[in-house]
């Protein structure tokens, strides 16, 4: 028998050293068309027996079989094919991701037997295989070629000649820098997908085939997370992993009496990796380009398919020293649409209108805006408007940021401008479209008013909250959607909350979560996806505690965290922990970002709250905030803040709600007996399931009295069952009950107090 070959792989390397002089590199269409048409080469057959590659926390095991390497793509070799008999093995690396397999596969580690592999590579595994295997000439199967085109299907588009750019910034750019990307399949439909990304600091991906996704062939990841060799690290900075960095923008654009859309972007390059041949930016897909020129004038080589959201440039200049590399580009399309009405005008994307780093970290960049719209359409941008003129019948604005922005936006329609200035808050203007039908409100206020008061209401119950605000001005602007979206001094509102007031309190909640994004998102952002429960549960919470405090509708809280409970019970532990972030939804289970990252980080909050106190909760907030303004915070750091104003470890509550996905049930019982001191004592068993032996929560008893008078006592419920007897009460209760006012993220269930 021959011996088991072993090709052990741990590390991931980012050697960016080009293996051509810039003048070289291929053009985007030769390098796409390359990889469009990878086949079999003559000479490039081997058999294998008992062959390992190990890749990180991954392993394929070929038993028996034949791989055949690929034709070359930009002047090398980069894939591979395996068909025979083979097994993938891969298991997280933490906790967190290896429940988060289970909730897909129950099990902790795949062992995947597989009959077809596709590898690409850009890591040395060409050079590995070559060692260990004796190629030769052979004539591959048909099976070859038709693996290798249901494979790229996952990886491209050929209508919009689009690949996927983290190898297409690897082969365009020539990179010998760790990327490896193995697809398996027994059953050619059921694939599973093992990705090292040397573009992410979490660089360890494993996925399937999307189980709902309009087009089949589409990749949906089940983990990601760190490699080995980083998974002790904290995320690199930004601009290490990426190829470039946006220093500034100037941009002029101009939206036509039909609509039509046109721009000059001129963007300032603060750094470009070295050896970087090719960079893409990222556009609307819709959108054309005119042309792209160096700031000295001369153009620039630049490539963007039909359809295509990615415009990919040649770095064929200089790299930047002591002054940026400005690079313009003039493009057009239909971004814009006036509806019939029109009244109504709906932008095709909030963001994509202005070009963006694609694939790196977006940094935080100075925007110079000048927008040329006609005159019956009003306009408002993100920044300071600092001109502004008529020439014809067209009207020009020039807004500029007066510090750096993550994102750049506008608000768009035939509207009616309502300026407030309400005492102690900042200036706020209300936009609403001009239509003739509006229900009227059941208020009896018409709905600017109505919308009006409620961001007032809102920004004035935040800022005393939470602190001052960055921005100098808020925008509320009415836009045509079922949605709604904040940005540095403007928010958008669906058109929804503008037609009279819903049931319980919905149109609050929505308005003032937009609002508060103006601190939570804006003011301080989330260090990753990771932390996103912190922008969006905090805004959740901040929301509902508006609605409380300020609206004095403590009820119509209490039946909304209700609703929520039951929705978060629904999905039980078949929904990941908050800490997933994005990728807590699934094709499957869309609706679970909404449900986990916005509603039970919500929760999360409500039952500090409820263990702080309303003093410490708003001391938590109130910190965080002004420590983290105008930069990005992680839960870790959040967590901090807390400990410091409860003195004590919070682990156990932050891996409970943050980390895990348990949900406590509590089944109770309570008995009231008259005291030889006088009064009436309560005594409580609670029994907790559903949750580990260690789970443990502070949850109120309240005890009602005929007065309707009540007094609430929390008890320390942990492991199986606790029994607990409260403070003697004077008057003989009424009520007992356990978790009141949804207090904690719980099912309770009643039962009898057992008989001796």
């Amino acid at each position: 028998m021959r011996a088991a070959m072993l090709i052990p792989f741990l590390g991931v390397f980012f050697s960016t050293s080009p293996l051509m002089s810039q003048q070289e590199f291929p053009d985007y269409e030769v390098v796409f068309e390359e990889l469009m048409e990878l086949g079999p080469t003559s000479d490039g057959v081997a058999a294998v027996s008992d062959l390992t590659i190990t890749r990180d926390v991954a392993t394929l095991h070929l038993q028996s079989g034949t791989i055949y390497l690929l034709t070359p793509v930009a002047g090398r070799t980069v894939a591979a094919v395996f068909l025979g008999d083979g097994t993938l093995s891969f298991a997280p690396n933490n906790p967190v991701e290896q429940e988060q397999l289970f909730r897909f596969y129950e099990t902790r580690q795949v062992e995947q037997q597989f009959e077809n592999l596709f590898m690409m590579f850009a890591d040395g595994t060409l050079e590995e295989l070559q060692q260990t295997l004796t190629f030769g000439a052979g004539s591959p199967p048909n099976d070859v070629r038709n693996l290798i085109e249901h494979s790229l299907k996952y990886l491209s588009d050929k209508d919009s000649d689009r690949f996927d750019t983290r190898m297409m910034m690897t082969f365009l750019n020539r990179q010998e820098n760790g990327l490896f990307y193995a697809h398996v399949s027994e059953d050619r439909n059921k694939p599973f997908f093992f990705q090292i990304d040397p573009f992410s600091s979490e660089s360890i991906l494993f996925g399937h085939r999307a189980k709902e996704a309009r087009r089949k062939e589409t990749r949906e990841i089940i983990n990601q997370f760190s490699s080995l060799q980083n998974s002790g690290e904290t995320p690199d900075p930004p601009g290490r992993r990426d190829l470039i960095r946006v220093g500034s923008y100037r941009i002029e654009s101009t939206i036509e009496r039909n609509m039509d859309f046109s721009a000059e972007a001129e963007v300032a390059l603060d750094w470009v990796k070295q050896g970087t041949s090719w960079f893409p930016l990222s556009l609307y897909y819709d959108l054309e380009m005119d042309e792209v020129e160096w700031g000295n004038g001369e153009p620039a080589t630049y490539f963007k398919g039909e359809e295509n959201p990615y415009l990919w440039i040649r770095m064929d200049q200089p790299e930047p020293g002591d002054e940026p590399l400005e690079i313009v580009l003039r493009y057009h399309g239909d971004f814009v649409v006036n509806y019939p009405d029109e009244h109504w005008f709906l932008t095709a994307t909030p963001t994509g209108w202005y070009p963006w780093d694609a694939d790196g970290t977006v940094a935080e960049t100075p925007f110079d805006v000048t927008f040329h719209t006609p005159e019956r359409v009003v306009l408002v941008g993100l920044g300071d408007k600092v001109e502004e003129s008529i020439d014809g019948r067209m009207t020009s604005t020039r807004w500029v940021t007066p510090r750096s922005f993550e994102e750049n936006s506008f608000s768009l329609g035939d509207y009616d401008a309502y300026p407030l200035q309400p005492d102690g808050i900042p200036p706020l203007t209300v936009l609403v479209t001009r239509i003739p039908y509006r229900p009227l409100p059941r208020s009896g206020l018409s709905m600017q008013a109505q919308v009006g008061a409620d961001v007032a209401n809102s920004l004035r119950f935040f800022q005393e909250k939470f602190g001052p605000l960055l921005d100098g001005h808020i925008y509320a602007a009415e836009i045509l959607g079922g949605h709604g979206q904040a940005f540095a001094g403007m928010v958008h509102l669906s058109y929804a909350t503008f037609f009279g007031e819903r049931d319980a309190g919905a149109d609050q909640v929505f308005r003032a979560h937009e609002i508060a994004h103006q601190w939570w998102g804006v003011g301080v952002d989330g260090k990753t996806y990771h932390d996103k429960w912190l922008t969006e549960g905090i805004s959740q919470f901040a929301a509902l505690w508006y609605l409380d405090a300020m609206l004095n509708n403590r009820e119509v809280c209490i039946e909304m965290l209700e609703e929520w409970r039951k929705e978060i019970f629904d999905r039980g532990d078949e929904a990941g922990p908050m800490w997933l972030g994005t990728r807590v939804a699934s094709s499957e289970h869309p609706g679970d970002y909404q449900l986990i990252v916005y509603n039970k980080g919500a929760f999360v909050l409500h039952m500090l709250r409820g263990l702080l106190g309303d003093e410490k909760i708003t001391n938590v907030l109130r910190e965080f905030y002004m420590a983290y303004r105008g930069s990005a915070a992680t839960t870790e750091e959040f967590q901090n803040v807390v400990e410091e104003h409860t003195g004590e470890d919070m682990d156990w509550f932050f891996n409970q709600w943050v980390y895990g996905n348990d949900l406590p049930t509590y089944s109770y019982s309570h008995r009231v007996d008259a005291s030889p001191e006088g009064g009436f004592t309560v005594r409580v068993r609670v029994a907790q399931e559903g949750v580990p032996v260690d789970f443990r929560m502070s949850v109120p008893v309240r005890v009602e009295f005929d007065d309707g008078s009540y007094a609430d006592f929390p008890i320390l419920v942990s492991g199986a069952l606790t029994e607990a007897e409260l403070p003697r009460v004077d008057a003989e209760p009424k009520k007992i009950i356990l978790n009141p006012d949804e207090a904690i993220l719980a099912e309770v269930k009643t039962g009898r107090w057992p008989e001796n």
